[in-house]
């Protein structure tokens, strides 16, 4: 039995991957991406909502990684782009401390899966692609930039010491059932939380393996943006053809 290790497994969308997880019988550990009351009250819900299962932990303090006691599988980080500039040595700390616990444990780790957001591509413009280079211009967008590069890094330290079958980034657009607000006039490309989750799963199991794959998990419509009525268009060519990917609205 294949054992998942997801950062932010108690949030609304680690939540959901938690659960298609169980489902195919996975042993799922879930670590906590909590910083404030707040978060760690929908934390202690979601647990509720859960409730009992045999194939589920949580750890609430990330030190607790120690105590497990089988080796991880696949390694799932979700929750790291906090809306906050002060979140983000926070979020590259817990990065680099799970994996080197992981890395103490298992000897080869078959999937590392690092969910980012299309915001780290700012105001560019036209048809864009896995290729098109980078322009944050947001909190999140910088972010997003920072964590994928620490997590670039982290794979190119251990490279050495530790084979890492397969790794991830996944860019994905505006998840609608995860935004409490109305987005739907908003100059943003969104999906349906399906598509996020069944993109997750699907992740690990990219054909070649043994390398660095970024793929983005868009609608793939045209869309303008607020500023300048410029159009804004995320072809999902790269995840339909390594991931079978095709959005819900399709």
């Amino acid at each position: 039995m294949e054992t998942v290790m997801v950062y932010g497994g108690l949030t609304p969308l680690g939540l959901k991957l938690c659960e298609q997880l169980l489902e195919t019988e996975k042993q799922v550990v879930s670590l906590s991406s909590a910083k404030n009351q707040s978060e760690r009250s929908i934390e202690e819900d979601n647990e509720l909502f859960l409730g009992r299962h045999a194939l589920f932990q949580h750890k609430g303090d990330l030190d607790a990684i120690s105590d497990i006691s089988t080796g991880i599988d696949h390694l799932y980080f979700l929750d790291l782009l906090k809306d906050h500039e002060d979140c983000i040595k926070s979020a590259e700390d817990d990065m680099r401390k799970i994996t080197e616990s992981i890395f103490q444990k298992t000897d080869c780790l078959k999937s590392m899966t690092l969910f980012s957001h299309i915001d780290i591509y700012g105001q560019c413009t036209g048809v864009i692609t896995e290729k098109t280079p980078v322009k944050p211009n947001t909190v999140r967008g910088h972010t997003a930039n920072d964590i994928e590069q620490h997590f670039i890094n982290l794979l190119i330290e251990n490279r050495s010491k530790q084979k890492i079958k397969q790794a991830v980034i996944l860019r994905m657009a505006e998840i609608r059932q995860l935004r409490s607000e109305d987005i739907a006039e908003a100059a943003k490309d969104t999906i349906d939380v399906t598509d996020a989750i069944e993109a997750l799963l699907k992740a690990p199991f990219v054909p070649g393996g043994n390398g660095l794959q970024l793929i983005q998990i868009t609608s793939g419509k045209d869309h303008k943006l607020k500023e300048g009525g410029l159009n804004q268009i995320f072809p999902y060519d790269k995840a339909a053809r390594l991931l079978n990917y095709s959005p819900a609205s399709d």
